[in-house]
């Protein structure tokens, strides 16, 4: 199986520093068996699968899970997260100087995201 994944230091500007956390982009047809098994492999404390939106109001749903189980909500991988979506894979434009917001839905709700540049 073959899909981007990113190692991404959370809270530092400096490669290997901050708090790493997986993420695994296009793995939609991924059950929750297959997600924990890639999490386990990868071995960050968190490993976040950006998946499609379940709902019109929001651009997509946030799943996480540690090596032992899948967890609610996880802060520093959600910011992981939207770095690879804006900065990586260039999937969401913020304007430069600007503004985007946007919203995403995860087993904790749906949370409102404000990216800037």
């Amino acid at each position: 199986m073959k899909r981007p994944c990113y190692v991404v230091d959370a809270f530092s500007a400096q490669a290997l520093a901050g708090n790493a956390a997986g993420v695994l982009l296009d793995g939609a047809e991924l059950d929750a068996k297959a997600m924990h098994r890639i999490a386990a492999e990868l071995k960050h404390s968190e490993t976040a699968f950006p998946l499609p939106a379940r709902e019109p109001t929001a651009a997509l749903h946030l799943r996480w899970f540690t090596p032992a189980s899948e967890v609610a909500f996880c802060g520093h991988a959600t910011l992981a997260t939207f770095h690879v979506l804006v900065n990586e894979a260039r999937r969401i434009r913020v304007p430069e100087n600007g503004v985007h917001r946007t919203a995403f839905t995860c087993k904790s709700g749906k949370l409102n995201v404000e990216l800037s540049r």
